[in-house]
């Protein structure tokens, strides 16, 4: 199973959980930096077996992909919300993510979680 990371680039938090990522998944992960690029991504492979990682930065990020979620072809993902914001937190979990996690929570977790789904959807 592959990881896609999508991050916005100079978001500060991608680079401490992309480690622990990459030291608990094998192949490392993709990363993709704007959501055109991430689309472009998923069209191609469809009939591949990956599970994405969303590093939303802000607020407008978290729209973006609201507006999008049908681009995402029913494709398993983790959502790592820029803080512990109810409202935030709320449009997130509308999204229907495997796991939701926040800014400073032991990224360990986010790992875990990875993992299990690599055993359900495929090594």
């Amino acid at each position: 199973m592959e990881v896609i990371i999508y991050t916005h680039i100079d978001n500060a938090q991608k680079d401490e959980l992309v480690k622990k990522i990459s030291q608990e998944i094998e192949p490392g992960p993709v990363m993709v930096f704007n959501f055109e690029s991430l689309f472009k991504m998923l069209k191609t492979r469809v009939s591949g077996r990956f599970v994405i990682v969303f590093i939303i930065s802000c607020d407008d990020e978290l729209e973006v992909l609201i507006k999008k979620k049908s681009h995402l072809f029913n494709t398993p993902f983790v959502l790592v919300l820029t803080e512990n914001d109810e409202s935030m937190a709320q449009k997130g979990l509308s999204l229907q993510p495997r796991y939701l996690s926040y800014p400073g929570y032991d990224h360990d977790n986010i790992a875990k979680v990875l993992n299990k789904m690599r055993g359900k959807y495929g090594k």
